[in-house]
């Protein structure tokens, strides 16, 4: 490389490599170029730790009642590989081009296609807490939903 400023960028399922004749970096890890030139382990100017806090949404219902939970960042216009609802850090539904598994509460949850909607019904004391809507295997959601059901379950 004869021009010590050359710089290249490819940027691929949300993942950019740079190269440098000084630096070579992945955004999302390590400096492993760097890394192993130095014989240690350096954060990449995109980590983690500069990414905004996620945003978080709060939804109250009565016990009893039926609750649709919007998949946040997801339009009509969205285009949806692979999607997976998480309640609690337990995975609820998980959907791919093979189909839509329920993994909890099947009788009372189901996925809207149309829009990937999480539909409660009924809505019961239990199902209080944050929920969690990942799309295309991305890491981190658009946004957290705190769903806070009142009154006590009839189940």
């Amino acid at each position: 490389m004869a021009d010590a400023r050359h710089f290249v960028s490819c940027v691929a399922a949300d993942v950019a490599v740079h190269e440098t004749d000084f630096a070579f970096w992945v955004s999302g890890g390590v400096n492993k170029k760097n890394a192993v030139d130095n014989n240690e382990e350096q954060q990449d100017p995109a980590s983690f730790a500069d990414m905004p806090e996620i945003p978080e949404r709060r939804m109250m219902s009565q016990a009893g009642d039926n609750i649709t939970l919007d998949c946040p960042g997801v339009t009509d216009m969205s285009l949806v590989l692979q999607l997976e609802w998480w309640a609690n850090d337990m995975k609820l539904v998980q959907y791919s081009d093979a189909g839509t598994t329920v993994w909890e509460n099947r009788r009372r949850i189901t996925l809207r296609k149309d829009n990937y909607a999480l539909e409660i019904h009924p809505v019961s004391a239990e199902d209080n807490g944050r929920y969690t809507c990942l799309v295309n295997s991305r890491p981190r959601p658009e946004a957290y939903i705190m769903l806070q059901v009142q009154g006590k379950s009839t189940l």
